[in-house]
């Protein structure tokens, strides 16, 4: 437990970037085995580039050349997925709503419009379904430049 703690506290100190495995005993083993999965199916789709950095706590954020795709933002047992739609993909993003699960359609239908041109969505990796859910948001969001998963 203390561990966990001392992760935590790590994870909202700006001055101190954690490691890998502050971040797994962090977020947990399960939650962190999501995290490389998803990690492995955009390196598959996009030219992944990821970022460890703090806004608010540690977070890892991903992109594809210089096009932003999502940040997984780090807690206690798990993390969450933050990543914008723009105007201009809101079609696409309608297109695939009824292939995701009903939890993410509901973050979809509550959404409220961020600046001029932006839909933000952030939910939790709980499960494969999410993993999945996510790699077809992103493929709406940034269709992508190589092969299918």
């Amino acid at each position: 437990m203390w561990k966990m703690v001392w992760s935590m506290k790590i994870l909202l100190d700006k001055t101190k970037e954690p490691t890998d495995e502050i971040i797994k005993d962090c977020i947990g083993n399960s939650a962190y085995e999501l995290l490389l999965d998803i990690e492995r199916k955009l390196d598959a789709l996009y030219d992944l580039k990821s970022e460890l950095r703090f806004w608010d706590s540690w977070q890892r954020g991903y992109w594809h050349k210089k096009a932003w795709l999502c940040d997984a933002v780090f807690a206690e047992n798990g993390f969450t997925i933050t990543l914008t739609i723009t105007d201009k993909r809101v079609p696409h993003m309608e297109a695939i709503l009824h292939e995701l699960q009903p939890k993410l359609q509901e973050v979809w239908k509550n959404r409220k419009k961020f600046g001029p041109s932006s839909w933000p969505m952030t939910f939790d990796i709980e499960a494969e379904e999410d993993v999945q859910d996510l790699v077809k948001i992103l493929a709406a969001k940034l269709p992508s430049k190589k092969a299918a998963v």
